[in-house]
């Protein structure tokens, strides 16, 4: 998945971009406005690919489904998020 993907992706269900009040990094904040969660995306928006794992992380934060081809990872990502969490 690229970036591009990605930010197609969390669009369609639902996630708006916010405007960032300083520019200092090379990022956008997406919302979930039905559950007002938040993630950072990288910018540039274009064809670099995008880890899996981050798409399951991105989605998972956005409580949004996870594209199936990347659904592999999510086992990993809830066992990294349990032994965080304790």
């Amino acid at each position: 998945m690229t970036t591009s993907d990605l930010y197609d992706w969390v669009r369609s269900y639902g996630c708006i971009q916010i405007p960032l009040q300083e520019y200092k990094a090379r990022v956008i904040l997406i919302k979930n406005p039905k559950n007002n969660s938040e993630v950072f995306l990288n910018l540039p928006i274009d064809n670099r690919p995008v880890r899996d794992f981050t798409v399951c992380k991105i989605c998972s934060r956005l409580g949004i489904p996870i594209p199936t081809h990347v659904e592999y990872v999510k086992p990993f990502h809830d066992r990294l998020e349990k032994e965080h969490d304790e």
